[in-house]
Parts: structure tokens; sequence; C-alpha cells
């Protein structure tokens, strides 16, 4: 019997460090593992909120988060389920929501991927309106959207559809580019 436990005492030290070897790699799946986004990113920030303002001080937008990821390889955060408010110089603010996003560290430029859905409220300078479409470039400072996708713009019973926009958002006009549909009706004043 002694010969089987001077036997046993060095298996059981391999069986242990092997086993402490793989406790300690599983904690947390390391960067090469992921394979996601995560694997290139440096930090993240979970229910976040980011508020970019112009020179004078004044509200451009802000954009909340169900999380960030910080990608120094790109300059950028992505976002996962961003809701963006974007503020104009006279009107109601612009709302955007979308499955995740993309902000550029500089601020001057984001991305709304997925199904998008912008909207404003109306008010005694604007009408109200709600576009719905998908992967929508946003220029906040200039208050400036466009998509290649299909789009629909619908102001109180009036419609219209077409493929791919350029959005002005401080003058509520909106370019429809292709395959243009419309379906107007007048409201009274």
């Amino acid at each position: 019997m002694p010969d089987f436990r001077k036997a046993l005492l060095p298996a059981l030290a391999v069986l242990v460090l092997a086993l402490s070897w793989r406790l300690l790699n599983d904690k947390g799946a390391g960067p090469q593992e992921l394979g996601g986004e995560e694997a290139r990113s440096d930090y993240y920030v979970a229910g976040a909120r980011l508020t970019q303002t112009d020179l004078q001080g004044r509200l451009e937008y802000t954009i909340t988060a169900a999380r960030m990821l910080h990608r120094p390889d790109l300059d950028s955060w992505l976002l996962e389920a961003p809701a963006m408010t974007l503020f104009t110089e006279a009107g109601e603010p612009w709302y955007g929501r979308a499955e995740r996003g993309r902000v550029w560290a500089g601020g001057d430029e984001a991305e709304l991927l997925g199904d998008v859905r912008l909207w404003r409220e109306g008010s005694a300078l604007n009408r109200p309106v709600t576009i719905d479409t998908r992967d929508v470039h946003v220029q906040p400072p200039r208050k400036y959207a466009e998509t290649a996708a299909p789009v629909a713009v619908r102001q109180q019973l009036s419609r219209l559809d077409g493929i791919g926009a350029r959005i002005y958002l401080d003058q509520d006009r909106y370019e429809l580019l292709s395959e243009v549909r419309g379906h107007y009706v007048p409201t009274p004043n």
C-alpha cells in the first residue's frame, strides 16, 4: 500500500493543477475567445448616456443605450438599442430608435442600424411626422440624415413611400430618391 500512495500523490497533484488552470481560465472568456465586438473593444458602459453640445454649449443631441462598447480600432462607440434625441433651432426635437448603432469619437457622425424609427411631435413651428426605415446615417451638427433603404414617411393622414432618402431635420424637408409613391390628405388650417 505505501507504493500506491506514492504513485497517487503526484497524480492528484497533477489533477489539482489541471483543474486549477481550467477554473482560472474559465472565469471569463478572453478577448480572443469572444469572437464578437467585445473581442475588439477596450471597455463598455451599461445604461449609458452620451450628450453632445455645440460650440456655444447648446445641446445638439443625446443618445442613451442599453450598452455602449468602445472600439479604439474604429475610433467609435457601438450601441445596443440606442435612443437618440436631436435638438433643432426651432420646434420640437427629433427622436430616433434603432436596434443598434454607432457614434464616431468626434460626435459629428452616427449611424442608427437595423429597423429605425425617427419622429417629431407637432408644435406651432412644425407638423408631426414619423419616418420608418433602416440603417440611417446621421450628421447631428448639420441636422441631416440619409438612408438607401425603403422609407415610409407619415404626416397625419398623408403618406410617402420610396427607396432612399435625404432628411433635413431642421427644415422638415424629406427627399425620397426613387420609386416614390404618395397619398396626400389635405388638412384644414
